[in-house]
């Protein structure tokens, strides 16, 4: 029994040397079976200030815990304010490591502190392995908080960056916000789900930019049944400029409509420099007209054109230019009339003209100083080889009940020898005036009479 108690006093001993109770001093290695250290106070276990503190070195196998199943204290690891580095799973194999996992309410902190710069890294080594944060159980929740240091996550190879939400997902920030890929191409609502996709629609001033100049880069936009629809307001211009062809193209049943809301404002094609064709077609089945013009003028006070065309151009040599050319060609011989150009004015049965009505006016304005130009107001050209018996230059018929009094009155014209009426009294004529025709640069005149017939 002496030696029972003395074998248990020598482990006592040597396990009193290695925790440091009661010695300030000590080296040895103690071997047991199984031990449990119980303590009814605190438990300390320390080494002098520059040596290692190594627990379960060598172990295969087994677990190690810190903390009871039911305990209700602080764990501490590296509590110390000076600089420590606090490994957890940086061996060579491929450790797991498993933070608040349990089924409880957990919170889990890391680097919190606001008193100092701290590097945390969690499965740097160099051998593939998983990292899990955080669970899908309840109202589980993950943070992390950065300061001026950033966040970045990195992956190499073929390793993605997978974010998935059952709910939403914000991404915000103060400054610059970029989404790249530089080997793949750019998505956004490539799924196919029938959720609206929102680009700049916060009720903020912005300039929103689809798209480059460089190169070969193109912009394609496609719609489906549901249309597509620019809308800008107040004084926001809707421009479209193109460094080539601009062309606008729907199917063949399709209907172009520009301009249909516009009242006071001004529409124009071509520049003041335009110098290639504008062409405009149409084309009408049955009674239906092939290009319908519809001028709505207004009140007007001065002179307005329903119509107004400009033109402009240098004159070569033996050069032509017609302000308008309309040209006509009638198919089929089942019609009645066909007219180049035709012209009508209506006054209903309230005076709405106070002065003249015209079908159709010409002016030939000539400012030079000298008679350097004949003056053709209206010129009738015929070109054909055959004629009807009935054909003429002018032929004049009166379609209503009224009939118009005179085939031709004169005004503003000066009487004299050389003009186009004169007063011949020279010549022993019967007649008093005369009616002037040049015929092939030969005078002709026509015996006028100013007295009615009887």
């Amino acid at each position: 029994m002496k030696k029972i108690f003395k074998g248990l006093g020598l482990v006592l001993m040597a396990l009193l040397l290695v925790v440091g109770v009661g010695a300030s001093s000590a080296s040895a290695t103690l071997t047991v079976a199984a031990l449990t250290v119980t303590s009814n106070g605190a438990l300390t276990v320390e080494a002098a200030a520059a040596s290692n503190t190594i627990y379960n070195a060598a172990q295969t196998s087994g677990t190690i815990a810190i903390g009871g199943t039911a305990g209700e204290g602080t764990i501490t690891l590296g509590s110390s304010s000076a600089t420590q580095i606090v490994n957890v799973g940086t061996g060579a194999g491929a450790s797991t490591v498993n933070v608040a996992t349990g089924a409880g309410a957990n919170t889990v902190n890391i680097a919190t502190g606001a008193t100092a710069v701290k590097a945390v890294n969690i499965a740097t080594g160099a051998i593939g392995g998983t990292v899990i944060i955080g669970n899908v159980t309840g109202a589980t929740a993950v943070t992390v908080n950065t300061g001026t240091g950033h966040f970045t996550a990195n992956t190499t190879g073929t390793g993605d960056v997978i974010l998935n939400s059952d709910d939403t997902v914000l991404v915000d920030a103060d400054g610059v916000l970029e989404l790249n890929s530089s080997a793949g191409v750019i998505s956004i609502g490539n799924d196919a789900d029938a959720q609206n996709i929102g680009i700049g629609t916060g009720a903020a001033a912005r300039t929103i930019t689809v798209g480059n100049i460089s190169d070969a880069t193109a912009v394609n936009v496609n719609t489906g049944t549901g249309g597509m629809l620019v809308t800008t307001t107040g004084a926001g211009d809707f421009a479209v400029a193109s460094g080539d062809d601009v062309t606008i193209n729907g199917v063949g049943a399709s209907d172009y409509t520009i301009g249909a809301a516009t009242t006071t404002g001004t529409m124009t094609i071509g520049g003041s420099a335009q110098t290639g064709l504008i062409t405009i077609r149409g084309g009408g089945v049955g009674n239906v007209n092939a290009i319908d013009l519809t001028a709505a003028l207004g009140t007007v006070t001065t002179e307005a054109h329903g119509l107004d065309v400009v033109t402009t151009g240098t004159m070569g040599t033996s050069g032509n230019i017609v302000g308008v050319n309309s040209v006509l060609t009638p198919v089929g011989s089942g019609g009645t009339w066909a007219s180049g150009v035709y012209g009508k004015v209506v006054q209903a049965t309230a005076q709405r003209v106070s002065g003249y009505l015209s079908g159709g006016e010409f002016e030939v304005s000539n400012s030079f100083a000298t008679a350097s130009n004949e003056m053709f107001p209206l010129v009738l050209d015929a070109n054909s080889n055959t004629y009807h018996a009935n054909s003429a230059f002018i032929w004049a018929q009166d379609f209503g009940s009224a009939e118009i009094p005179n085939l031709i009155k004169l005004s503003g014209i000066t009487e004299g020898d050389t003009a186009l009426f004169s007063d011949d009294a020279g010549d022993n004529l019967a007649v008093t005036h005369t009616l002037k025709i040049r015929i092939d640069d030969v005078d002709y005149w026509i015996l006028l009479n100013n007295v009615g017939p009887n």
